[in-house]
């Protein structure tokens, strides 16, 4: 089998944009002004492969903004903004002309939203069959993005304001912020999505135990057989809402010391409300009964008294020493506190998005047949602010307290006159952060071998065999690097830019928010902190421009100025590390849900250098499946890929 499909197909992008500005010197000293910007972005047919269809995604972005500046007297200045951006967008899949595919065409029941959304039209397309393992070069049956269809409407409203004022050696300033965001989606994302979702995992059809773990084949066999060992299906009980208050005051004070010597001092203070739905609280979970609370409904408090920190100061401080003529030294401290909105990763779970994950009580059975379909999503009746969580629901829910984490960022630096009007500054920069937000999977099992029934919440629910996130501050991230960047300005026709940077970066996910980890049981917990999916070692760039000495407008031989006059040569080249990989493995005799099995190395790991379709980038001979309930002796990101280099050139 090749790589040789090839379609002619007429995809459009179209973008348009539309800005006004309006300027009003009130007074000499006082100045008022607006601004009004939309974009129109719409593209069409985005097809997939395996069926015809159509497909468009249409974005409207609009933003006014209102600003003024008045100069209260010599040595003192107010400004303030207020602005309001909103974002209209509308994206439906390949398939979703094709209606009801599941239900109508294949007849599967519980696909298309089952019974909730039979007469709802944007439950419509093609449900996902995954009877392939990522990398086997097969895609999946079906639609897979599980993001769509998408009706996003979110609008953020910001009123800021600054003071400063000039003494002596001093320039001070002061200021606040406030925003205020609003979101709305329907977009029932989670697990399968909406048209539901069909897992193989070939074990149905393999033998339990034994050297041969279950492969593509056993995999596709399980899918001709309608065996699937775990299914989903997503609705959207209500419209994801969110509601967030962001506060921030500061205060400044910029410091000439003398004609060598500048330092700024800063102090900064936030507040961060908890955020709430459209007319209530937020959700969280009581695991004491595995009731759903819903925060302001049948007598809970609005807050349903989840902790946010209320002591957020964040001091900054930087210096300027000029050594000499050619010589300045820098350093500066920062604590910034995490801004994430928590609308992102809490804008719904249950019981605003519900996903019902039915997931085989073994590795080596099947939960349904393609015939029975995926059961019916059960709706829950709200009125009383607190319902039972079904076991085979998805949740996310907030800890008891959500802090927000905090990041300390550094930085030494010398900057350097060299000769020939070059300058270097080296520096060394690095940050630390803690306690950002991810899930927990706190029901994931912490003894090898144990299975399902190992959960730590599997007896007490009567059988929750799914994972269940419990979302607050847990991870860490840790960063440092030399920079060295070399410049020249544009001078005697030579200009020079270049940059390097030896770094090292890690962490436990490369996602804030919106996160999870590989390994949730407390035993293995600490596996997670590794090299950081986005770490590049090197990263050097330089580019140049350089022009001839020549010109037409100069005097000499009028041959060489009509060849040579005028002509300019720019460069740029790259070079940078390749980012590190995780080998992951099949074995299903680890049985411990929750957690990822990594491979075995058997050998040493042997670059062979090709990439893509030309072939293998490392020798797979030097991995293995782990045997016996164990985990594989490999970590995560211990491995790195290819690096690129690339190197532009032109001439006009």
């Amino acid at each position: 089998m090749s790589r040789n499909f090839e379609r002619q197909q007429r995809r459009t992008f179209d973008r348009n944009n539309y800005d006004g500005k309006v300027n009003w010197n009130r007074t000499s000293a006082n100045q008022i002004w607006g601004k009004y910007s939309r974009m129109n972005a719409d593209v069409s047919n985005l097809w997939k492969l395996g069926y015809e269809g159509g497909g468009n995604g249409n974005t409207v972005v609009q933003q006014a903004t209102f600003g003024t500046t008045w100069t209260l007297s010599p040595t003192m200045v107010a400004d303030a903004t207020y602005g309001i951006s909103w974002m209209n967008q509308e994206v439906t899949g390949a398939d979703f002309d094709l209606g009801n595919y599941g239900t109508d065409v294949l007849g599967i029941p519980g696909t298309n939203g089952g019974s909730f959304g039979r007469n709802d039209p944007r439950y419509a397309g093609m449900p996902h069959f995954e009877g392939f393992p990522l990398g086997s070069g097969f895609s999946p049956l079906g639609n897979n993005d599980n993001w769509a269809p998408a009706f996003r409407d979110e609008k953020t409203y910001a009123l800021a304001g600054n003071l400063t004022k000039l003494h002596g050696s001093h320039q001070f300033r002061v200021g606040f912020s406030v925003n205020r965001l609003r979101l709305d989606h329907w977009q029932p994302e989670l697990g399968a999505g909406p048209r539901g979702r069909f897992d193989f995992n070939g074990n149905v059809t393999a033998l339990r135990g034994g050297a041969q773990t279950a492969n593509i084949y056993n995999q596709y066999a399980a899918l001709l057989l309608g065996l699937p060992n775990q299914v989903q299906q997503a609705i959207q009980y209500e419209v994801m809402t969110g509601r967030e208050w962001q506060h921030g005051i500061y205060a400044q004070d910029r410091w000439q010391l003398n004609n060598k010597t500048t330092l700024n001092l800063g102090l900064r203070y936030e507040l961060y409300p908890l955020m709430t739905r459209e007319g209530r609280g937020i959700e969280t979970l009581d695991l004491d009964t595995f009731d759903v609370l819903l925060g302001g409904v049948g007598g809970n408090p609005t807050d349903l008294n989840i902790k946010t920190s209320k002591t957020l100061f964040a001091p900054r401080a930087g210096l300027v020493y000029r050594i000499n003529e050619e010589t300045v030294f820098r350093t500066g401290y920062g604590l910034t506190y995490n801004p994430l909105p928590f609308s992102r990763p809490l804008r719904g779970f249950y019981p605003l998005t519900i996903n019902g994950n039915f997931v085989a009580p073994s590795e080596y059975q099947a939960i349904t047949t393609l015939e029975q379909g995926i059961p019916e999503v059960v709706v829950p009746d709200l009125s009383s602010g607190r319902v039972r969580l079904p076991n085979n629901y998805d949740m996310r829910f907030p800890e008891s307290d959500v802090s927000r984490g905090h990041i300390h960022s550094w930085n030494v630096a010398i900057e350097r006159r060299l000769p020939w009007d070059l300058s270097l500054d080296t520096a060394y920069v690095g940050t630390a952060g803690r306690d950002g937000f991810a899930d927990l999977d706190i029901n994931a099992s912490d003894t090898p071998g144990g299975g399902t029934a190992s959960r730590p919440f599997f007896a007490a629910t009567g059988g929750r065999a799914i994972a269940l996130n419990s979302w607050g501050p847990r991870t860490k991230t840790d960063y440092h690097s030399l920079q060295m960047a070399l410049n020249r300005p544009f001078k005697n026709g030579l200009l020079i830019k270049g940059a390097y940077t030896l770094s090292r970066s890690k962490n436990m996910t490369d996602e804030d928010g919106w996160a999870s980890l590989l390994w949730n049981a407390p035993s293995q917990y600490d596996r997670n902190y590794a090299l950081a999916g986005y770490d590049r070692p090197h990263v050097f760039q330089m580019a140049f421009v350089y022009e001839l000495p020549y010109r037409t407008s100069d005097p000499g031989n009028p041959v060489l100025k009509a060849i040579l006059g005028d002509w300019q040569v720019n460069g740029i080249y790259s070079a940078f590390s390749g980012t590190p990989f995780t080998i992951t493995a099949n074995s299903p005799e680890i049985n411990m849900p929750g957690n990822q099995q990594t491979a075995d190395q058997v050998g040493d790991y042997r670059e062979i250098g090709e990439k893509g379709s030309a072939g293998l980038f490392f020798d797979p001979a030097s991995f293995a499946q782990p045997q016996g309930v164990r985990f594989g002796d490999t970590g995560r990101n211990q491995f790195r890929g290819p690096g690129v280099w690339n190197l532009d050139l032109s001439v006009f």
